[in-house]
């Protein structure tokens, strides 16, 4: 698999959500403020619900639409109504990139 540029670590700060698109895939991009980067898909399994929209809280994010909650870097779920988790990608430093690989 071949890993994608993202974004700069200066294009998005910390405690911020970004959405970025590699081909037809949409990734919420975070910056959590301990300095991690991480990606999950960007759309809320229970609506379809852009979650780059939504609120970045520590390590979770929340959907704007009915405040489901998931971790930033597993996409697991932390909050109803959501049931199932978002798929996460793993994010990389290289230099001053971001690099997803799908």
């Amino acid at each position: 698999m071949a890993k994608h540029r993202v974004a700069g670590m200066d294009d998005i700060q910390p405690g911020e959500l970004k959405r970025v698109e590699i081909g037809d895939v949409a990734l919420c991009l975070a910056h959590v403020k301990d300095g991690r980067f991480c990606a999950v898909a960007d759309v809320c399994t229970h609506e379809e619900v852009e979650l780059s929209d939504g609120y970045l809280d520590g390590d979770e994010i929340e959907c704007p639409m009915h405040g489901s909650r998931f971790n930033v870097a597993t996409g697991a779920v932390r909050g109803l109504p959501a049931n199932q988790p978002v798929r996460a990608y793993a994010v990389e430093i290289d230099g001053d990139d971001l690099m997803v690989d799908l």
